[in-house]
């Protein structure tokens, strides 16, 4: 849900919903291991396990394989990871900033309020590894999907009178 509205997209194969850009690990082997001609053909996986902790997990090892391209991004090599044709290493929580939001409904000794909480690192990164948010703004760029300028663009706020900028 966004905005208040329920996403109308759906998944190629199966129609299942697509909320936030993904569907339930569950119907992911179903929407590789078709002979359908939008079936997935690629994915990234970023510190999930779907290949242990799916309740299909022997279809999604199957449906990984399957798969011209996997990318997963992960702190350690995983059995997921171990699937993929390339690995892009994490850093940990405790190498990374680290942010927590919790909504009005988070209760404090006095009252409801929203409450949100910044963690500095209390580790250095373990060499050749980057925070989340890093490897995909690089991916990002270097697919042309962003340029530096639209990365500027998402941190501005709007000059007056204009609207925020919506994610779709």
């Amino acid at each position: 849900m966004f905005g208040g509205a329920l996403s109308s997209q759906t998944s190629p194969v199966g129609g299942h919903r697509i909320i936030g850009g993904m569907i339930p690990a569950n119907v992911i082997p179903d929407e590789i291991l078709t002979d359908h001609p939008k079936r997935f053909r690629r994915c990234s996986w970023r510190a999930k396990i779907p290949r242990t902790q799916s309740p299909t997990a022997r279809g999604c090892a199957k449906a990984l394989r399957a798969l011209d391209f996997v990318v997963v991004i992960d702190v350690a090599m995983s059995e997921t990871a171990r699937e993929a044709h390339y690995v892009l290493p994490a850093s940990s929580q405790y190498e990374k900033w680290e942010a927590t939001f919790f909504g009005a409904a988070f209760h404090t000794e006095t009252e409801y309020a929203n409450t949100f909480t910044l963690r500095a690192p209390i580790l250095d990164a373990l060499p050749g590894t980057l925070p989340e948010g890093e490897i995909h703004r690089r991916l990002v760029r270097e697919l042309g999907a962003m340029t530096d300028e639209d990365m500027l663009l998402c941190t501005r706020p709007p000059p007056k009178g204009d609207r925020p900028m919506r994610w779709s």
